[in-house]
């Protein structure tokens, strides 16, 4: 029993991180007046679908199917979202001709071209995608996105083990 409450409370804790980010980035865009570009919305909606499931994670029972589906889920979502930010990094640190068009919303690419072609709009980049704007220590926002990413990839990676232990 003691080992089904230490999950859980993993996963509130993983919750918590989840809400805090979206938190700081509403901060930023409402007050601070940074909006952001179809790559960090994606990247938004990577931390969304983990927080979706660590909140699942909380309230269902534990058993090993259940955690294993809950951990490969997140994976998912992890590994996505260190895709999307490290383009966006790389974007901003090395190349210097973005090539892309991504001066459209999200939502107008996804109803102008198909999913796919949307998804490559956004994975190209542009102008905005590659502007570093706020920054703490030397990082931009797309830098600490990336290394929370890796952070909750290797979170994920050790509640699997836990599981299949």
């Amino acid at each position: 029993m003691k080992k089904s409450v230490s999950i859980r409370f993993r996963y509130f804790i993983a919750l918590l991180i989840v809400i805090g980010l979206f938190s700081f980035s509403a901060f930023l865009e409402f007050h601070e007046h940074i909006s952001p570009c179809p790559l960090c919305l994606m990247q938004r909606y990577m931390f969304a679908g983990m927080g979706i499931i660590f909140f699942i994670g909380m309230l269902l029972p534990l058993n090993k199917i259940i955690q294993g589906f809950l951990a490969l889920g997140s994976l998912v979502f992890a590994v996505g979202g260190m895709f999307f930010s490290a383009r966006q990094s790389w974007l901003q640190h090395i190349q210097t001709n973005p090539s892309g068009n991504c001066g459209m919303s999200l939502p107008v690419l996804f109803k102008i071209f198909s999913p796919w072609q949307a998804l490559q709009q956004v994975w190209q980049g542009g102008i905005e995608c590659s502007e570093q704007g706020w920054q703490f220590l030397h990082l931009s926002l797309a830098d600490w996105s990336l290394i929370g990413f890796l952070l909750f990839f290797i979170f994920i990676i050790t509640q699997i083990r836990n599981v299949f232990k």
